[in-house]
């Protein structure tokens, strides 16, 4: 009986040494390993959607980027060339000018789109165009070497998307026209901001 009590005495401490002993070894280098930054909790696409949504808490958005050629344009005469993989606007440039009949129109290949930190440019009818998401930023701007991307100031209602103030011969409908300007809005965007309110609020 005596040796039963002893066995358990003696199971009793070395049970409570290894608890003590994990407490003071494991625990603090658990929380450690625990204590990840925000940012690696979230997937890449996500993060940058976070970064878009501090950088326009930080600031308010005073400018937009627009692009001189109406996405929505239509030609009567179809375009004569075709952009093969690895081409860029900068090339197209100086071998043709243009992709169709008007040599003032929007090249398409993406230079704007690669630089845009923001994700905020897409290829729309074989040209630019930009999305909610553009915070004026200005770094697609000397990207284009046609220079049809400027910046206008945030509640600009009206423009004319068209660089083309020569009146060439173009067969383009969108010659001289004043479009009203809007930014369609990226997918479940307000969604993302939604998340990340609460994301801020936990970390």
């Amino acid at each position: 009986m005596i040796l039963k009590i002893i066995l358990l005495i003696t199971i009793f401490i070395l049970f409570s040494l290894l608890i003590v002993f994990f407490a003071l070894f494991f625990v603090p280098a658990l929380k450690k390993q625990t204590n990840i930054k925000s940012e690696m909790l979230v997937s890449e696409t996500e993060h940058k959607f976070r970064k878009l949504y501090e950088s326009e808490e930080k600031y308010k958005v005073s400018e937009r980027a627009v692009v001189l050629c109406n996405c929505n344009k239509t030609f009567k005469r179809t375009p004569e060339l075709s952009a093969k993989k690895g081409q860029s606007c900068s090339i197209i440039n100086s071998a043709y000018s243009s992709q169709n009949d008007c040599r003032f129109s929007c090249l398409g290949l993406g230079d704007c789109v690669k630089v845009c930190p923001q994700e905020a440019i897409f290829i729309k009818n074989g040209t630019a165009a930009i999305n909610e998401l553009c915070n004026g930023c200005g770094k697609c701007v000397s990207y284009c070497p046609k220079n049809l991307i400027k910046l206008v100031p945030v509640g600009t209602e009206n423009l004319v998307l068209c660089s083309n103030n020569t009146q060439n011969l173009t067969t383009c409908d969108s010659l001289g026209k004043t479009e009203i300007l809007s930014y369609p809005k990226k997918k479940g965007f307000k969604i993302w901001q939604s998340c990340y309110r609460l994301l801020n609020k936990i970390h």
